[in-house]
């Protein structure tokens, strides 16, 4: 034998023991890593709990469940899908919570553990509470109370009472909750766990105040500030400060209300509590809309809406987080099924006799595995990634519509009620200074700035019912002349105030396939500003016409006309006037697309203007 072929042969033998040794280490240590003890898994996914990072704990716990279910252990199966349904809850995924909690009483009544069945029966209460589902609520509670009287657990007791209390307080079934909330301070003072006691006090404080019994409910607010101080609880502090400056709004002492705000407003800021700083803005507000300080008032409003704005975001990061964490999680359970075959194959391997031959089918196999899982896996994430492009798609779609609404009320609403407030404020402060002209003067811009109040409300109620997915037109068959009659005999009232002529021209038997309300609503809006741009002895002509293959509608005035530099952009958000809703011409435009149909305008100052609505002719 050479010595090339002898050193080939040793090279061999020694690659050999080195990639089994390799594998075998790999797999030791992978054993090793999944050995982690149920305790430990437990303590990592409390913490995730105490940082607020769910989907964390949600996927820890999910690891200790499947630990505890192989180990057969009831109660740490019961415990970890209480975990698992304390993190969706927390995320405002109360289904989701439900079904874990109802898993969670399953494994404590396996188990026989009665004091864990009466906790979980609790959470389920208090879920079915936030989700406004009471009956149910009632129900669970009353069993969880039931289980702790039984057990004579007083602490615990007292702490379901709390949550009965809350659950009637939300109905604003205000005696029913007091009842409740004073067995808590009362009968089981000495036995419930402080914190309990500190919200118990604060609840009476609400209730108290709810009912106008002010005193008493500064006694109750004034008692659990003393305790949430001992407790170091900052949010309760912060919770309870403005509550007392809403108390003092309530009776009129804006002064007073304005300094607990603003206290409590420095401590949710610290803590970064979103949900009561805004509760203090909105109450900032209130207190200086009663000393008379609009300006101030409106800079918290405005505060309000953009902190407002940041929770709906963050509710949707919290949306996006979750779908994560479920990625994250299904990819773990791919894994761990690769080490599970990949085990399996190296037993097979070690138990033949040709082990070379067997080794080599060994790789083959693991790579063809390794290949299809991630193939599987490179598919799912692309679906998924698809799945978050259209609800990022929907979401933005959301945020823009709620944009468009914001701004619709801060542009159109603010400016009418602020006109008739300061009216109204006028005739009240000084009536006798007024002649009788100013005073039919002050009458009819009152008028005229409520109906301004009204047409935009209504505008803004059909525009929002227009947004859902579900507000299609309806078309049915319709005679265009008698329908032309109906809008002329609803819209000459407003014409003859204003001395207008309004003539309509439309030959018989012309019928037109369409929604009558959709169009309805189209007419009404162009007439009416018709109507209101038209000047006394002004003309209004609304006509039907039969075209090629189509049907014309045309309402043409004497008005002041639009300037050229205006008519482009007449149908966009951004023509909004505040002398009118600003929406009723963005809802002709849409109304008359869902109708299938066209809309144009000409228009000269001074001349007036003529809208034409095209429809397609029914066929013959």
């Amino acid at each position: 034998m050479s010595f090339f072929a002898m050193r080939t042969i040793v090279n061999m033998f020694f690659f050999r023991r080195a990639l089994i040794l390799t594998v075998a280490c790999l797999f030791f240590l992978t054993a090793t890593s999944l050995a982690v003890p149920l305790d430990t898994l437990f303590t990592r996914a409390k913490r995730s709990i105490s940082a607020n990072d769910y989907p964390k704990a949600i996927t820890q716990f999910r690891e200790c469940l499947l630990l505890a279910q192989k180990q057969k252990n009831w109660l740490q199966t019961g415990n970890a899908f209480i975990g698992i349904g304390i993190a969706n809850y927390k995320s405002g995924n109360f289904e989701v919570a439900l079904q874990n909690y109802f898993n969670a009483l399953h494994a404590y009544e396996t188990d026989g553990n009665q004091k864990k069945q009466a906790g979980t029966l609790k959470n389920i209460g208090n879920t079915y509470r936030i989700i406004k589902s009471y009956d149910k609520a009632d129900s669970f509670f009353k069993q969880s109370l039931s289980k702790f009287e039984a057990q004579k657990d007083s602490a615990k007791i007292a702490d379901v009472l709390n949550d009965i209390g809350i659950m009637y307080m939300d109905q604003g079934m205000t005696g029913n909750a007091v009842s409740f909330f004073k067995k808590v301070v009362t009968k089981y003072r000495s036995y419930a766990e402080p914190e309990v006691r500190a919200y118990a006090f604060n609840n009476l404080g609400i209730c108290y105040s709810n009912t106008g019994n002010y005193s008493a409910s500064m006694n109750f607010y004034t008692a659990s500030l003393g305790l949430m101080k001992q407790l170091g609880d900052t949010f309760g502090i912060a919770l309870v400060l403005i509550n007392i400056a809403k108390l003092f709004n309530r009776q009129n002492l804006p002064e007073q209300a304005i300094q607990y705000s603003k206290d409590g407003l420095l401590i949710s800021q610290k803590i970064n509590s979103k949900e009561l700083t805004a509760s203090a803005f909105k109450s900032m507000a209130v207190s200086y809309e009663k000393l008379g300080d609009f300006k101030q008032s409106n800079s918290f409003l405005n505060k309000l809406l953009v902190l407002n704005g940041e929770i709906f975001k963050d509710e949707s990061a919290r949306s996006y987080a979750e779908m994560e964490s479920r990625y994250q999680n299904e990819r773990k359970q791919k894994e761990i099924m690769l080490l599970k075959q990949e085990n399996t194959i190296k037993n097979i391997t070690l138990a033949t006799q040709r082990r070379s031959q067997y080794f080599l089918l060994f790789i083959l196999v693991s790579i063809l595995v390794v290949v299809l899982i991630l193939y599987r896996s490179y598919t799912f994430k692309q679906k998924l990634n698809k799945e978050l492009g259209m609800l990022n798609g929907r979401l933005e779609e959301a945020n823009e519509s709620k944009t468009k609404l914001l701004g619709i009320i801060t542009h159109d609403l603010r400016s009418p009620v602020s006109s008739l407030f300061n009216f109204l404020q006028l005739q009240k402060m000084v009536p006798g200074r007024m002649s009788v002209s100013e005073q039919n003067q002050y009458r009819e811009e009152i008028n005229i700035a409520a109906e301004n109040v009204l047409e935009m409300m209504e505008d803004l109620l059909i525009w929002s019912k227009s947004q859902m997915e579900r507000f299609t037109p309806q078309h049915e068959e319709i005679d265009l002349n008698d329908f032309l009659d109906e809008m002329v005999a609803l819209n000459t009232p407003a014409a003859d105030s204003k001395n207008i002529e309004l003539i309509k021209n439309c030959p018989n038997g012309l019928y037109l396939n369409i929604d009558p309300n959709f169009l309805k609503i189209v007419l009404r809006n162009l007439l009416s500003n018709a109507i209101k741009f038209t000047p006394s002895g002004g003309t209004i002509r609304l006509t039907g016409s039969k075209g090629k293959e189509n049907v014309l509608l045309m309402i043409k005035d004497t008005g002041e006309g639009i300037a050229d530099e205006h008519l482009p952009a007449i149908f966009e958000w951004s023509s909004m006037r505040s002398d009118s809703s600003g929406l009723g011409l963005k809802l002709v435009k849409e109304f008359t697309e869902k109708l299938n149909g066209k809309i144009e305008v000409r228009s000269a100052q001074l001349e007036g203007t003529t809208f034409t609505l095209s429809f397609p002719a029914p066929e013959s």
